[in-house]
């Protein structure tokens, strides 16, 4: 019984009294290219989802799901919050995607059968629409692009007290005593 009133019911905190639960996270949502590389997994799948969330096939897929990770996994490595909010200039973003090209054209090669690419085709869509996601997502990050959107987006809430005047606040009217005291201190 004791340990029962000793254990805390934790309190469901309001938006309001946290602004940073929703601001915040919105801001994490913006920045997280996740969304992006669902979009490519639903490509290398040949899948929608609709409003629902329900999946829906419309074709064969461009590979199976060994290959699907894989290549999802390549692009994790450089799509990420990270490369979104740095501060790349205009010869790192070339090199990025040279480097995930030539990652991605190998694995493709090397490993076509195991992934079960039936058309060079299908490895030409995979591997054009892989860079592109990937380049757009890359330059997000061109000359802090992100980082100056979100700044300019932010807002500061400065509160400032001003001491200088004859008002007196609550604690002073409650307390005459507080009056005399602070008069015999200076």
């Amino acid at each position: 019984m004791y340990d029962e009133a000793q254990q805390q019911i934790p309190m469901p905190s309001s938006n309001y009294m946290n602004p940073m639960e929703s601001y915040g996270s919105t801001i994490l949502m913006m920045i997280d290219p996740a969304e992006e590389l669902q979009k490519i997994e639903n490509f290398l799948k040949s899948q929608v989802v609709n409003d629902k969330g329900e999946v829906k096939k419309y074709g064969e897929p461009l590979l199976n799901d060994f290959g699907c990770n894989s290549i999802l996994g390549i692009m994790q490595g450089l799509c990420t919050k990270v490369t979104v909010m740095s501060n790349l200039d205009k010869r790192e973003i070339p090199m990025l995607i040279d480097m995930l090209a030539d990652t991605l054209a190998r694995d493709l090669m090397v490993h076509r059968v195991d992934y079960e690419i039936k058309e060079s085709a299908d490895r030409d869509k995979i591997f054009d629409t892989v860079l592109m996601f990937a380049f757009v997502i890359i330059k997000r990050g061109y000359a802090e692009g992100e980082k100056r959107f979100l700044k300019g987006s932010m807002q500061e809430i400065r509160t400032t007290v001003d001491n200088s005047g004859n008002k007196q606040g609550l604690l002073g009217k409650l307390n005459p005593w507080n009056k005399r005291w602070i008069k015999t201190k200076t």
